[in-house]
């Protein structure tokens, strides 16, 4: 159903090494013929040939990554490069010309704009075997392949975030899809729990993948229909894409696709991560998933008390941040974690009614497994599945979609309001964050939270859930998403992890 490269993967379903390169073995046996063109080295020149560009004459040379110009007279003019990444179409619009259109990265890693470029050929003939080259290179294939028909399902909440996000799409990221033979088929979201509707009841063996145009509620959403659906085990690794109309939008960060103009970027290409869940289990409820967080405590709060603020985009959460660290809540709460070192990763499998994914580490066998605990009086506690929280946020460094951990921090009852307003001040500076001794920071497969007092509030993905003991355990690999080029990595390197983080147990930690 996809067309792009899948990044490599253990049995489990997680990434081998989120910090290394894949193999040319694992990437042609996980990505059939897409994967043989990210295979191919990048010295191999795929063709070579005269053009005239600009107001002058080069030899064009392409590679897996760069369309090269040689000046024919060296003396003239410089060597020209552009990046086949940042290309997404070739163009035959007349005999003898080939345009090339790109959105190119700028110094702040954004795309701000299209451009083209336009070569003249000396034939026809020469014109077309360019474009045989460049046509399925930019949809991320091997020069020579035919693209195959593509199919997106892409649904817009158009009253998410400021608002714009129809308009965007219609401006910035659909004449992309149309001039890469990209199809849609577009739905706007009428109504909350819409997007669950539609995940619940698609036929999606007629599309390639699906998109979000919205922030992370919307992808909750999406995400959880698919997982009630009778065929959810299949149907989960469909993949999922997000085009960044929200005013936290904490997953399109963390998937390199920052901006409309890389999301669409990300989706002609069709590079596949694999994705982990959070199972969300609290008694009475049926099982929810949570594909970028579940919080408690100062950021659930500024996350849920600034819906009010939404026009504002992002900046919401600095009027509510302000806010609420000037009246900073201590609650006294349980927290049990089991950490990763001491609880081997399980490859996900459905439950003995087959209708959601068996868990491993709560439930049934939690007593089998080697807890610790930590009950007192705290200010946060955070499991991610992500580095980001939103485009400004980034509490869990060391986090990786696919690692098949739980980034539990936790901010301790010691933090007052003045360490507090100077956390959120620098959220999005994670090397401060980390720092700060009143932060604790360890990997973990699964964690309960048990509030005691006060009002607390539990947030999902942005969504608020009801007070009570929540369980959270990870599901690794369990999905699909598309990313950019450029596999998503941990903002810091996981092996620096031990040195630079304040890790549990505190004072109050025990084993259970």
């Amino acid at each position: 159903a996809w067309w792009g490269p899948l990044r490599p993967e253990k049995s489990a379903g997680v990434m081998s090494d989120p910090g290394a390169a894949p193999s040319a073995a694992e990437a042609a046996s996980s990505g059939g013929s897409a994967a043989a063109a990210a295979a191919v080295p990048s010295d191999v020149v795929f063709i070579t040939t005269k053009v005239k560009f600009l107001s002058g004459r080069y030899i064009l040379k392409v590679t897996r990554d760069d369309l090269i110009l040689l000046p024919e007279q060296r003396r003239t003019s410089e060597a020209l490069f552009y990046n086949v990444a940042d290309c997404y179409a070739a163009v035959l619009p007349r005999p003898g010309m080939v345009e090339v259109y790109l959105v190119p990265l700028t110094n702040e890693r954004k795309r701000t704009k299209n451009a083209k470029l336009i070569f003249l050929l000396d034939s026809e003939s020469e014109a077309t075997a360019l474009h045989t080259v460049l046509a399925p290179l930019f949809a991320n294939l091997p020069p020579g392949s035919v693209v195959p028909q593509r199919k997106l399902l892409v649904i817009i909440n158009p009253f998410s975030g400021t608002k714009k996000g129809a308009q965007m799409f219609q401006r910035r990221v659909l004449p992309i899809f149309k001039l890469a033979g990209l199809e849609t088929e577009v739905i706007q979201t009428t109504h909350a729990g819409h997007a669950k509707e539609i995940a619940q009841s698609a036929n999606l063996a007629a599309y390639s993948g699906l998109a979000v145009v919205s922030g992370d509620g919307l992808l909750h959403e999406l995400v959880n229909g698919i997982m009630t659906r009778p065929d959810w085990a299949t149907a989960i690794r469909t993949p999922i894409g997000i085009i960044p109309g929200g005013s936290g939008n904490g997953m399109a960060e963390a998937l390199g696709v920052p901006d409309y103009y890389s999301a669409a970027l990300c989706l002609v290409k069709g590079c596949v991560q694999p994705m982990d869940l959070l199972a969300v289990q609290q008694e009475g409820k049926p099982l929810a998933f949570a594909h970028l967080e579940v919080i408690w405590g100062l950021v659930a709060d500024i996350d849920l008390e600034s819906d009010s603020y939404r026009w504002a985009g992002s900046s919401r959460f600095d009027f509510a941040g302000l806010a609420r660290a000037l009246n900073l809540r201590k609650q006294r709460t349980k927290i049990r974690f089991l950490e990763s070192a001491d609880a081997p990763l399980h490859k996900v499998v459905p439950n003995d009614s087959g209708d959601a994914p068996k868990l491993h580490y709560v439930g049934e066998t939690e007593g089998s497994h080697k807890w610790k605990m930590v009950e007192d009086r705290l200010v946060q506690v955070i499991g991610c599945n992500v580095p980001y929280q939103s485009d400004s946020c980034c509490l869990a460094p060391f986090s990786h979609i696919a690692d098949g951990n739980i980034d539990l921090v936790f901010f301790d009852g010691r933090m007052t309001s003045v360490k507090a307003a100077g956390l959120l001040l620098n959220v999005a500076k994670p090397d401060k964050v980390i720092a700060s001794p009143h932060v604790q920071y360890t990997k973990v497969r699964a964690f309960i939270i048990e509030p005691h007092e006060g009002r607390n509030i539990i947030d999902v993905d942005g969504e608020r859930t009801v007070s009570a003991c929540t369980k959270v355990e990870i599901l690794p690999g369990i999905g699909r998403v598309f990313c950019a080029v450029n596999a998503p990595m941990p903002v810091f390197p996981v092996h620096a992890m031990a040195e630079r983080v304040n890790k549990p147990p505190l004072a109050s930690v025990s084993e259970v």
